[in-house]
Formats: structure tokens, C-alpha cells, sequence
């Protein structure tokens, strides 16, 4: 073959190739940072060092929270000492002062605002865990105590122990305020007694402005005489009697201004149509019945005599107290009313639960009251019914003769209502003793 020939088959499989090789497609690169190509042992352990660096985070916060809520706690644990130790060197001088200048009106308000704060003390040293103390409690327990009408009523003695509120009940121990363990033998003497009906006056004849009055557990003596008690006339309701005017101004704040007799609703305000002239109608018929229900038991006080409560001289000063307001009302006395009351009295707080207080069966040493403070040393120089009893014993122990009925008479001339009992002052008891001694 000649170099010719040569080239041009050379040349030709050039120009047509038999076998063309192809090139492979190019692959798409995926957006974003790529995968790391790791162990799954690898990804297991440094899933557990990024749970454990969150939990220690988690933990680093947890405590340093909790240091701060503690430090705050402490923090403010000091500023209540702090507040409470102050209240009561306070509350001491001022009942001091109270005592040198016989100011019974300010023993009163010492009284009140000792009881409020004691009842706050007592909750923060309850060690009880079935009552945990909570935010909400203290806010209850403030309720209870600040408005004394519309919550303390359902156990005090303006009302029937057997109708007591159930959401009130954790508040109790606190305020100091129940009828305890009553025998079934005097509820039922109470139902029988339309103890509910006294309630439901009460209900009726509830008062904004009785926060300080705290109504009195007094007795009265077996030989002691209801004879001669006035009727509650026309001339005997004039010294209560405000004009309509009067009433409206003197007596009711707008907001709270009592319902009408027999209203659905226990407190109830007057609708905008009501007038100065109704609220005064209003409070005249309450007054009557006040003053019917009242004259009604001291015309059978002989058999509202209870030997069981008045085997004791305290018990018997308790019910000839209660006997001296309710025959004051009667008679109009406002005077003596204000004077015992330390000038808290209200009628249409006080009266009821007075009344209901003479027709009940219960011994007031035994039972715990709205207020009631049993220790004498929460008023210096003055003696309670106990004390009064135990000097006395003390005195008959000594081979005194007492003439007891005397010692009643002038007791009663001095007493006043503090810290819910009343109390006398010591030269007044002594003075008492004396004057009865029988030589």
C-alpha cells in the first residue's frame, strides 16, 4: 500500500470515529452548609454534651433564682419583725397612756387593732400543715377581721351557732370568734328558740360603721328584778330618733346604705329611688322591732336562768351587763349606752347581738367570741370578769363576808367594753369589794 492509500484511511477514521466516548452528567450541588459525614456514636455524644451544658444552665439559673427569693424572704421576715416588735411597744405605751388618762375610747381602738394584729401573728408561727399559710389566706383573714358585720355575724353572738358560712371556717382559729363544740341538747333549745329569727334581724339591722364595736358578754344576777322596765313608746324611741336628713348623713356611707326589711338580699342596697324620707321610715321600723324584741326578754328574764352558766360570779357579771345595755336601750340611755361602749355603740349592731347573747344557753367563758381577748394584760389596770371572780374567792377565802348583790350594783357603775368583755378598772374592783363586805 502506498503512503497514498495510507493517509487517506487515516484521514477518514478521523472525520468518523466508531466508538465516541461520552462525558457524564454534572451533579447539582445541594444548598446550605454540607452534612458532616460522622459515626452515629459520634451524634449520640454530642447530643448528650448539649443536654447536659443546658441542664447546668438550667441549674445555674434555677439557683441563682432561688438565692434572690430566699434573700428577699429573709429580707422581708426582718422588716416584719422589725414592723411587729415596733406595733408592740407602740401598742404598749399607748395603752399606757390610755390607762393614765382613763381614755376608755382609745383603750378601745388599742383593743381592735391588737386583736387584728395578733390574728396575723398567729398565722405566720401556725406550724399545722393541714392550714398552710397562703397569700390567700391572709388576704381572707384581712377581710374577716376588717369588716366584722358581714363576716364575723354567722358566729358571733348577734346570730345562731347552728348556720355558720363554711368559707369562713379556715379563718376561725385565727379570729377567735367560734361557739365551740355546743351540746346537741342546746342547738336543738336553740332552734326551738327561733334563734334564726334573731339572725335574720340582725341580717336586717347591719351597720357600716360598727368596725370598732365590740358588744359585751354580761350576766345578770338571779335575785336581780326586770320590774318597772318601760314599754318602748313614742317618748322612749325619741331619744334615738334622727331626721331623715340626719340618717341619711350621719349614719350611712352612699355605697352601703342597708337594704329594706324582708329584701331578698341580706345587704341589699336602696335602689336610686329611695329618699332620704324612706331610709329614715326604714331605720324607725327596724328600731321598733329592736326595741319589741328587746322589752320581750326582759319581760321573761327570770326564765332565761341558766344554773349551769351562772354557778360562776364571772358568768353572772357577764349576763348583769348584758341585762344593764338592754334596759338602757329600752329606757333610752344613751349616755350609759356610750359611756360602757367607749361612744362605739350602734344600735343596730350591737342591740341584736346583745339580745340573742341572753337568749342563748352558752356559757361565754367556754365559747370564743368575735374579738374576745381572755388576758388581762392587754389592758394594764384593768380586771375582767375571771379576775373579778378571783379576788373575790380570794376575799371570802380570807374569811370576808360579801354581800354579792351589793358588789354587782357597784360594778355596774364602772364597767366598760374592752376587748369584747367587760372590763373594770382596779381601784374601781377593790373600791367594789369594800363597799360590799358585810361587817
Amino acid at each position: 500500500m502506498t503512503n497514498v492509500e495510507l493517509s487517506q484511511q487515516s484521514s477518514t477514521a478521523i472525520a468518523n470515529p466508531v466508538n465516541p466516548v461520552e462525558e457524564p452528567p454534572k451533579k447539582k450541588n445541594k444548598r446550605g452548609r454540607p452534612r458532616l459525614q460522622t459515626s452515629s456514636a459520634a451524634q449520640a455524644e454530642r447530643r448528650r454534651a448539649q443536654v447536659r451544658d443546658a441542664q447546668r444552665q438550667y441549674r445555674q439559673r434555677r439557683d441563682n433564682i432561688v438565692h434572690e427569693l430566699t434573700a428577699r424572704v429573709e429580707a422581708l421576715e426582718k422588716v416584719i419583725s422589725c414592723v411587729e416588735s415596733s406595733f408592740f411597744e407602740f401598742y404598749q405605751r399607748g395603752v399606757q397612756v390610755a390607762v393614765r388618762e382613763s381614755n376608755d375610747e382609745l383603750m378601745q381602738l388599742f383593743a381592735f387593732a391588737g386583736i387584728r394584729i395578733g390574728g396575723f401573728v398567729r398565722m405566720t408561727n401556725n406550724t399545722d400543715p393541714s392550714h398552710k399559710l397562703t397569700a390567700d389566706m391572709v388576704l381572707k383573714y384581712n377581710d374577716y377581721v376588717s369588716n366584722p358585720v358581714s363576716t364575723f355575724q354567722n358566729h358571733t353572738m348577734g346570730s345562731s351557732p347552728v348556720s355558720s358560712r363554711t368559707d369562713d371556717e379556715s379563718m376561725m382559729p385565727y379570729a377567735q370568734n367560734i361557739i365551740k363544740d355546743l351540746p346537741h341538747e342546746i342547738v336543738e333549745w336553740i332552734k326551738r328558740n327561733e334563734a334564726e329569727q334573731l339572725l335574720e334581724i340582725q341580717h336586717q339591722n347591719h351597720s357600716p360603721n360598727s368596725d370598732l364595736d365590740m358588744s359585751s358578754h354580761l350576766s345578770l344576777t338571779p335575785d336581780s328584778s326586770s320590774h318597772d322596765i318601760p314599754k318602748p313608746t313614742a317618748d322612749i324611741l325619741a331619744p334615738f330618733s334622727l331626721t331623715p336628713d340626719e340618717v341619711v348623713k350621719n349614719t350611712f356611707p352612699k355605697s352601703d346604705t342597708p337594704g329594706y326589711p324582708h329584701d331578698s338580699k341580706p345587704y341589699a342596697s336602696l335602689d336610686s329611688a329611695a329618699t332620704p324620707a324612706k331610709v329614715g321610715e326604714v331605720i324607725l321600723t327596724q328600731r321598733k322591732h329592736l326595741m319589741e324584741s328587746g322589752q320581750d326578754v326582759l319581760d321573761n328574764i327570770h326564765t332565761l336562768q341558766f344554773p349551769v352558766i351562772l354557778d360562776r360570779l364571772c358568768e353572772r357579771i357577764f349576763r348583769r351587763a348584758l341585762f344593764e345595755v338592754l334596759t338602757a336601750y329600752i329606757q333610752g340611755n344613751k349616755e350609759k349606752l356610750h359611756r360602757f361602749y367607749a361612744h362605739g355603740f350602734h344600735e343596730d349592731f350591737s342591740i341584736p347581738r346583745v339580745i340573742t347573747c341572753l337568749k342563748l344557753p352558752i356559757s361565754v367563758s367556754g365559747s370564743y367570741w368575735s374579738g374576745k381577748v381572755d388576758e388581762d394584760s392587754n389592758f394594764p389596770g384593768y380586771m375582767g370578769p375571771v379576775a373579778v371572780e378571783n379576788e373575790y374567792l380570794k376575799a371570802k377565802a380570807q374569811g370576808a363576808r360579801i354581800d354579792e348583790s351589793i358588789l354587782m350594783d357597784q360594778l355596774t357603775l364602772h364597767g366598760v367594753n374592752l376587748g369584747e368583755l367587760p372590763r373594770f378598772r382596779i381601784e374601781h374592783v377593790e373600791m367594789a369589794l369594800k363597799i360590799a363586805t358585810v361587817h
